[in-house]
């Protein structure tokens, strides 16, 4: 496994950037393996995290410098999802936060399925999923997504793949959070079926 410089997860819960301080939850540590030629980056936790590091360490694992990205490298497509003020429907009360619970093994399980459905369809370079769960506020980012490629139709292509797929096959409970209630959230049939597009 190749190893981080530094944990981007570390720094959202640390008074300092200082890298060596100590954090709330610094055991929470980026997944950075190689499938097929692929830099893979993964991540499931409940620490916020720094895109900007993800980003650097991904490209450092690629052996590019910010500003000289030479070779195959030709697109980075990103996706950061967050958590919005939702209305369940007209007249009810605004989403205030929402929690998400999993069962680790199984959820890092459906995510290397994922890669490997994602490495035999597209050519990519470097991927990066990181997606949180515990509660989070409305604001917070809760995926990220980042596709390196060679062509941007390509990365554009695997992204939409990728959040596709963590959204129908990736076990997460999620529940919604109001001013006076919270309400456990079925799945969307809309997410299973935009599957299809991939048969």
């Amino acid at each position: 496994m190749l190893q981080l410089g530094i944990n981007p997860f570390a720094l959202s819960r640390c008074d300092s950037k200082d890298v060596n301080a100590e954090c709330e939850n610094y055991d929470e540590m980026m997944n950075l393996t190689r499938k097929q030629n692929t830099v893979i980056v993964t991540h499931i936790g409940e620490a916020l995290f720094d895109v900007d590091v993800i980003k650097s360490e991904l490209f450092a694992a690629l052996g590019y410098s910010e500003g000289s990205c030479v070779n195959t490298l030709g697109s980075v497509v990103e996706f950061t999802g967050y958590v919005r003020a939702d209305k369940v429907s007209e007249g009810q009360p605004l989403v205030t936060a929402i929690e998400l619970e999993h069962y680790p093994a199984m959820t890092e399980k459906a995510l290397d399925g994922i890669i490997n459905k994602a490495l035999s369809r597209f050519d990519c370079l470097g991927i990066a999923l990181v997606h949180r769960v515990g509660r989070m506020a409305v604001g917070e980012p809760i995926v990220y997504v980042s596709v390196l490629t060679s062509h941007r139709k390509e990365g554009f292509a695997c992204a939409q793949f990728l959040m596709d797929y963590l959204k129908s096959e990736v076990p997460l409970w999620k529940r919604e959070y109001f001013a006076e209630k919270s309400r456990w959230v079925d799945q969307k049939l809309s997410d299973v079926a935009s599957l299809s597009r991939w048969d």
